[in-house]
């Protein structure tokens, strides 16, 4: 081990191997850094902050929420949205479509994501919030009935549970634009 805790030693390691630079206490407070400057709408400072978050955790929801937060809080709103559309999974491709049966028990291809269930739901979540405050409520409601409530496990791989706030949030979402249509 290396005088970091819980860092292997790669004295004897092949070239190239890969040791992180910081460990996860330090990647959060790094990302709260971030968070802070976003809050101010300082994106001069949130950025390159968020972007070695993400660098670090390319499969974590936090960078890119408070990236596309940072863009918002700047006045930047199509850039905020423009965070969580670059990250939606891809499409199948056209020919694995075209190689269906159409038989019932034929599943359709899965769209492949690089995100964990957990880490989707807070990307999706917080898009739809995005989308909501630029003016785009249909948008942001397509967004939110596409979670997979049902098939979102209550554990995530690491063993965390997934944020009951998210759930309300989206719910409140989905509440406002039930309430803005009975309004007209």
């Amino acid at each position: 081990m290396t005088d970091r805790e819980g860092l292997p030693d790669t004295g004897d390691a092949p070239f190239g191997a890969v040791v992180p630079l910081l460990d996860g206490s330090e990647i959060n407070l790094l990302n709260r850094l971030g968070y802070m400057a976003a809050e101010q709408g300082d994106l001069a400072h949130a950025e390159p902050i968020l972007a070695a978050v993400i660098a670090m955790r390319p499969d974590h929801a936090a960078g890119y929420i408070g990236l596309a937060f940072a863009a918002a809080s700047a006045g930047q709103g199509r850039r905020a949205v423009a965070v969580f559309e670059r990250l939606r999974p891809a499409a199948p491709p056209l020919s694995t479509l075209w190689q269906r049966t159409g038989n019932s028990a034929d599943p359709a291809p899965a769209r492949t994501d690089r995100f964990g269930p957990h880490e989707r739901v807070a990307l999706d979540v917080h898009h739809a919030v995005m989308l909501q405050a630029a003016g785009r409520a249909q948008e942001s409601e397509q967004i939110v009935s596409a979670i997979p409530w049902g098939s979102v496990p209550e554990q995530d791989a690491d063993g965390s549970l997934l944020d009951p706030a998210l759930r309300r949030l989206a719910d409140n979402l989905s509440n406002h634009k039930e309430q803005s249509a009975r309004s007209r």
